[in-house]
């Protein structure tokens, strides 16, 4: 299992201290009712991107045991997704891009130069159209109302604005609303947002 935690001080200060992570919250149990203190069970590295940084970054991820379950669960930084090296921030930043009228290489380039084919963009754009149902179920808990989709936004891709700009809606950054949104989302799907 994995659980998805806020890290005070961002990036910076869990890569001085990955420790930071490891507050009595998220060494509570999952599985068990009485939500015991967990075990720590050790640490794995993992690849991470982020949009000011042009290579992947290795962090370290820490892994609790649960002693009487014998399950683990392994604690993400909010600045990363499950099971992709790309964060919230690219995704978010990516999206916006491509709602603003880039096309898939371009949008996915304005936050990774790097990038040398259009299947990373698409690959995130599949990821994120994947969880539409869930990402809308998710907006529907967190909304009074939907977010109404601007009109410059392509026909093509208004359902894609209408999850985009619901998820950012009451944010100053696509960025910042995409990393809330995405624990929160994990909280209730145990999935990442793409």
């Amino acid at each position: 299992m994995q659980r998805v935690s806020p890290v005070p001080g961002g990036v910076n200060a869990y890569q001085k201290n990955s420790r930071v992570i490891l507050t009595a919250e998220n060494k509570a149990c999952p599985f068990c009712s009485d939500g015991h203190c967990l075990w720590i069970h050790g640490t794995y590295q993992r690849q991470a991107l982020f949009p000011d940084l042009p290579a992947p970054e290795t962090i370290t991820i820490h892994r609790l045991l649960c002693g009487r379950t014998g399950r683990t669960v392994s604690l993400l930084p909010e600045f990363c997704l499950p099971r992709r090296q790309h964060g919230p921030s690219i995704l978010a930043l990516f999206l916006h891009a491509l709602l603003e009228g880039a096309g898939l290489l371009k949008a996915i380039r304005s936050v990774r130069k790097e990038v040398q084919h259009h299947s990373t963009a698409q690959a995130l754009l599949r990821g994120f159209l994947q969880k539409a149902k869930k990402i809308q179920t998710y907006l529907a808990r967190v909304r009074h109302r939907a977010v109404k989709v601007p009109g410059a936004i392509l026909p093509a891709y208004h359902a894609l604005g209408a999850l985009f700009h619901g998820l950012v809606h009451g944010f100053s950054d696509p960025s910042s609303a995409f990393t809330f949104h995405g624990r929160r989302f994990h909280e209730r799907f145990q999935l990442g947002l793409a």
